[in-house]
């Protein structure tokens, strides 16, 4: 009668530490999920249509390169700007994060990944993009907070 009771509890147990800790994934540490969070609420003002929240994690000298604009976009309130005019013409209904990875240096710290951006466009067309993105943070007054960006699509030979 034990031994069932300590099978049964040791596969809870294992099935526990997979759950916490999935193979293949390295435990993230505090500013790991910060910086995931910061991510993760950029990421719901985007879908939101909410530009303001958009903003709050950046800097007032925000940068960017942009797959949509040819050069390197020099202030926030350009990408702003462009942001609104998107929106406009444009409803994103997803936006999927793919192998995301901080790495942290000091008060700096880059994340990577893969996106997948869904959505509608003027006249109920829809759209998919595939890209690759990176983000760039400082931390600032014990806040992490977005410096520059740069997103770029996957072009698929034809």
């Amino acid at each position: 009668m034990r031994k069932p009771r300590r099978l049964i509890a040791s596969t809870f147990f294992l099935a526990f530490l997979l759950a916490a800790n999935p193979l293949g994934m390295a435990r993230q540490n505090t500013e790991e999920k910060e910086l995931l969070e910061a991510e993760n609420r950029i990421t719901t003002a985007f879908l939101k249509k909410d530009v303001e929240s958009f903003f709050k994690d950046s800097d007032e000298r925000l940068s960017a390169f942009h797959a949509s604009n040819p050069y390197r976009i020099d202030d926030r309130q350009s990408i702003e700007n462009a942001l609104k005019t998107f929106n406009k013409y444009s409803t994103p209904t997803g936006l999927y994060k793919v192998q995301p990875r901080v790495q942290l240096y000091g008060d700096c710290a880059v994340v990577t990944y893969h996106f997948i951006e869904t959505g509608e466009a003027e006249g109920g067309k829809l759209y998919a993009y595939e890209g690759k993105q990176t983000d760039v943070f400082v931390k600032k007054q014990g806040k992490w907070t977005l410096v520059h960006f740069h997103s770029s699509r996957v072009v698929k030979p034809s």
